[in-house]
């Protein structure tokens, strides 16, 4: 496998992870104004995907259901960002930037090395 495709990648695993982790952390810390609601465990599970689809664009490395689990971590990753945004948390928006710059490493990887 590319390195860098692995570098991309890696960064939305990262980026996924962080994301459930600071869910998590503001789903219980009753000081961010956000705990206990739905918005938040539903960041927690699309982050959880996030790690999930990440993790088998590594291991399928190419082909149809790569690029479908390609496809669906962009969407993953709007998708969280927009509710991070929503939920004003600013742990969550950053892990989704992260997560973001990592879907357009692999994305130029991807394109140079096919």
């Amino acid at each position: 496998m590319n390195n860098k495709l692995a570098f991309g990648t890696g960064f939305m695993l990262l980026g996924g992870a962080l994301g459930a982790a600071a869910g998590i952390y503001d789903f219980y810390n009753i000081a961010s104004g956000i705990d206990g609601t739905g918005g938040v465990e539903l960041v927690i599970a699309s982050s959880l995907l996030m790690v999930f689809g990440a993790a088998m664009v590594i291991v399928l490395r190419s082909g149809f259901l790569a690029g479908v689990f390609t496809v669906l971590l962009l969407l993953d990753v709007i998708g969280t960002g927009l509710a991070a945004y929503f939920l004003e948390s600013g742990l969550i928006m950053t892990a989704m930037a992260l997560a973001a710059l990592g879907w357009i490493l692999h994305m130029n990887s991807y394109r140079r090395t096919a």
